[in-house]
């Protein structure tokens, strides 16, 4: 069976997935399995998913794959998919990726990415690129020296992208309000993706002494850094993903710097870092402090992504912190914290702290019943 890998990015493949698989379809003596990461936008699939010649599967299920049936979850973090390349328990026949006009040289660059699909360019025996005119070099994105196949994407500088999340209001920002009481002082930051975090960038606001070292950088982080709440530091992420306006940014920031999953999602380089904090989302989590956040129900909305590495290299640096944000309830008025998380996203024994728009609980060091108890008092 080939194994084709849809890269994720601030653009996302779509004129070379048709172009690939117009060349070379699926059929049952040569079957194929789609791989995508994190999907924004719903692909045009070439082919009726079946399990007699063509399969897909994802990383990061969401929001761009909810209509795609049936889709095999592979429940891998970002550290956990560089150690299978490196082992080549998962080798990609074919990477499917954007790319920016050649340089010079002749070198292409992912733009935007560089993370677990730092290896994959090197490893996949063929790669076929969909050129990106308007997609700006950002400093440490992937370079990509030899491709298949070339084709020009249909997207311009003035489409519309999906934003991660809707605006935040004023539970989200009560949330971020306990959170940046936790912040330390000079932290080496990691703001996952949603609203609390969103209001977190205005909380931090004018601070001067926050170095960003997360996943994703996305439109809070640009906020908080003409808000002076960097004041000139390093920016490092796998990824800067959101409008034209943000990529132009970070391609013309000297501070900004991609990094490729090896580093970026490896808590032991992570944990090296003093004063490493972590700022993560959750859609429950237990009485112990065990946390989802992948399953809503019975569907499968998210993949564990960098959440978990950036949570254990919070919990092992000096002075940092793994924080969990949530609102306390649901949009039904539920309570988002629950009995028992089976087979949890994240483990308690690496978050140190759960906060709430009520309040924050510091649970390292505390036994089970003590962990009860201080969480109960903020839901």
């Amino acid at each position: 069976m080939r194994t084709v890998l849809c890269a994720e990015g601030p653009v996302e493949p779509q004129a070379a997935l048709e172009r690939y698989f117009e060349l070379h379809p699926p059929t049952t003596l040569d079957p194929v399995h789609l791989v995508f990461g994190m999907r924004r936008s719903a692909p045009s699939l070439p082919h009726p998913v079946g399990p007699e010649c063509f399969t897909v599967g994802s990383y990061m299920p969401g929001r761009g794959l909810k209509h795609v049936q049936p889709l095999t979850y592979h429940r891998q973090s970002y550290s956990e998919i560089c150690r299978s390349l490196a082992d080549r328990s998962f080798q990609p026949d074919v990477l499917i990726t954007c790319v920016t006009p050649p340089d010079d040289d002749g070198q292409r660059s992912l733009g935007g990415v560089n993370g677990y699909l730092d290896p994959v360019v090197a490893l996949a025996p063929r790669i076929f690129a969909e050129e990106v005119s308007w997609l700006p070099r950002i400093r440490g994105a992937t370079v990509v020296t030899d491709v298949d196949d070339v084709v020009t994407s249909r997207t311009s500088d003035s489409d519309e992208q999906p934003p991660f999340s809707a605006a935040f209001d004023a539970v989200d920002e009560a949330v971020a309000r306990q959170v940046a009481r936790l912040i330390p002082t000079a932290p080496r930051l990691a703001l996952g993706i949603g609203r609390v975090n969103d209001a977190l960038a205005l909380q931090l606001a004018g601070r001067g002494d926050v170095e960003i070292l997360t996943g994703v950088l996305t439109e809070a982080v640009r906020k908080m850094y003409e808000s002076g709440a960097i004041g000139g530091a390093t920016m490092r992420a796998m990824s800067v993903i959101g409008s034209p306006s943000l990529l132009r940014w970070a391609a013309s920031c000297d501070d900004v710097r991609l990094l490729p999953s090896t580093k970026i999602h490896n808590p032991a380089w992570l944990s090296q870092h003093d004063r490493f904090v972590a700022v993560l989302g959750a859609i429950d989590l237990d009485c112990a402090g065990n946390i989802n956040s992948e399953r809503a129900g019975d569907s499968t909305i998210s993949g564990r992504g960098g959440a978990v590495d950036f949570a254990r290299g919070a919990h092992g640096s000096p002075g940092g912190l793994s924080i969990v944000a949530l609102r306390s309830s649901d949009r039904n008025g539920v309570s988002r914290l629950v009995q028992h998380v089976s087979d949890p996203s994240i483990n308690s024994d690496v978050i140190d702290a759960v906060v709430t728009e009520k309040g924050s609980a510091i649970i390292t060091h505390l036994d089970t019943d003590e962990r009860r108890r201080a969480l109960s008092t903020i839901f």
